[in-house]
C-alpha cells in the first residue's frame, strides 16, 4: 500500500538526493504508452505488496499473444492506450505522441507489450476512481520538469477521463507561454464526481478551485541566475557570473524559472492546493551546448547538477519539516 505522508519522487539521469526515486529512460515519442505502464506499476491490491524499485526497474517487456491491432482512426489511439477519451484541449494527438500517421503501425505494435517486473510481485489494473479518491483524501500531485513530465501529465489527464478537466484551456490563437502552470481539476459535471464532492472531501476542498494535479514546466528546475550563482560558488568566485556568458542565447527556448516558485506551489493550503506528492523530472537539458559558462565541460556540468540537487534536497527537507511542525502544532491545539 502507498505509505502515508508527503513524498518526493525524482525522474532523472543522475541524482544525489536521498529520496525514493522513480528512475526511467523513455524515448519521448514512446511516452504515452510508457506513462500508462508507469502508472499501473505504482499500485497493487491491498492484499499483496507493491513492487519496490529494485523489482519493477529490473523487469522486462512481454508481448501479449495474438496479432497486433491496427490504428485506422484517430480515436483508436484512445482504445490502444486504455483511455475512454481525454479532455485535453490543445494538440491532443501531438501530446499523446500519435500525430504522425506514418508511425501508427509502430504505435499499434508497442501497445501489445506489457511490463513485467522481476520477482513476480503482483500489479493491479489501474482504477481511475480509486486514484482520484486518493488524490482528494490524501493530497494531490505537484509535477515539475521538462517535456517528459509534461507528457506524463497529459497521459494522466487521459487516464483519469472523464472525471477531470485540464486548465487553463488552450484557446486557438492564444499566445501560450510554456512556463505557465497547468492543472487537473475535478470535472464537476460528472455524476460520480458530484457524489464524491458531496460525501468524501476534506473541509475546505473545492471541486472548482483545488487541483488534483499541477504541472510546472521547469526544464532544469532552477532559474538561470540561481544556477549561475551556484557555479560561481563552486569556482570560488566573489562576483556573479554574467548570464550572457553563462547561458547560451540560442537555447532561450529552454524553460527556466526560480525553484522557489514551484516549491511554493507545493506548499499551498486549501482551497488553493493540497499536495501530498512532488514528482520532479530533469536531465535532458543539462548539456554542454547550453551551459556555455562552463566551457562545455561535462564533468563540471555534472558537478553543478550534484550541487544543485543537494541544495534542492535541503530545501525540500526543510519544507517538509516545517509542514510536520505545523501539523503537530494544530494537533496540540486540538
Amino acid at each position: 500500500m502507498p505509505r502515508a505522508g508527503p513524498c518526493i519522487s525524482v525522474l532523472a539521469f543522475a541524482t544525489t538526493t536521498a529520496f525514493f526515486f522513480f528512475g526511467a529512460t523513455v524515448v519521448e515519442r514512446h511516452w504515452p504508452f510508457a506513462a500508462r505502464t508507469f502508472s499501473l506499476l505504482t499500485f497493487a491490491p491491498s492484499s499483496q505488496p507493491s513492487c519496490p524499485n529494485s523489482r519493477w526497474e529490473d523487469g522486462e517487456w512481454v508481448k501479449r499473444p495474438g496479432p497486433h491491432p491496427e490504428l485506422k482512426d484517430w480515436e483508436d489511439v484512445y482504445t490502444l492506450s486504455g483511455f475512454t477519451g481525454c479532455n485535453i484541449t490543445h494538440d491532443v494527438w501531438k501530446r499523446l505522441g500519435s500525430d504522425d500517421t506514418t508511425q501508427w503501425d509502430w504505435r499499434a505494435r508497442i501497445s501489445t507489450y506489457d511490463w513485467k517486473p522481476s520477482g513476480g510481485c503482483a500489479m493491479a489494473p489501474f482504477d481511475a476512481q480509486s486514484f482520484i479518491l486518493r488524490l482528494v483524501r490524501r493530497g494531490g500531485w505537484a509535477m515539475v520538469g521538462d517535456s517528459t513530465a509534461e507528457r506524463q501529465f497529459y497521459s494522466l489527464a487521459c487516464m483519469l477521463h472523464p472525471y477531470v478537466r485540464v486548465a487553463p484551456i488552450h484557446w486557438e490563437g492564444w499566445d501560450w507561454e510554456a512556463g505557465w502552470p497547468q492543472y487537473l481539476y475535478l470535472n464537476t459535471d460528472d455524476s460520480w464526481v458530484q457524489h464524491v464532492l458531496a460525501s468524501a472531501v476534506p473541509p475546505g476542498y473545492s471541486g472548482e478551485a483545488t487541483p488534483l494535479v499541477s504541472f510546472h514546466r521547469a526544464d532544469v528546475l532552477f532559474g538561470q541566475r540561481e544556477l549561475a550563482d551556484m557555479a560561481a560558488a563552486m569556482s570560488g568566485l566573489e562576483v556573479p557570473i554574467d548570464l550572457t556568458a553563462f547561458w547560451s542565447e540560442q537555447f532561450d527556448f529552454v524553460t527556466t524559472g526560480s525553484s522557489k516558485d514551484w516549491l511554493g506551489a507545493f506548499d499551498l493550503m486549501l482551497p488553493a492546493g493540497r499536495y501530498d506528492t512532488l514528482v520532479v523530472n530533469s536531465g535532458a537539458y543539462w548539456l554542454p551546448a547550453i551551459f556555455a559558462g562552463l566551457d562545455g565541460d561535462l564533468p563540471e556540468i555534472l558537478r553543478l547538477w550534484r550541487v544543485s540537487m543537494t541544495l534542492l534536497t535541503a530545501r525540500m527537507v526543510k519544507m517538509l519539516e516545517v509542514r510536520q511542525l505545523t501539523l503537530l502544532h494544530w494537533l496540540n491545539l486540538g
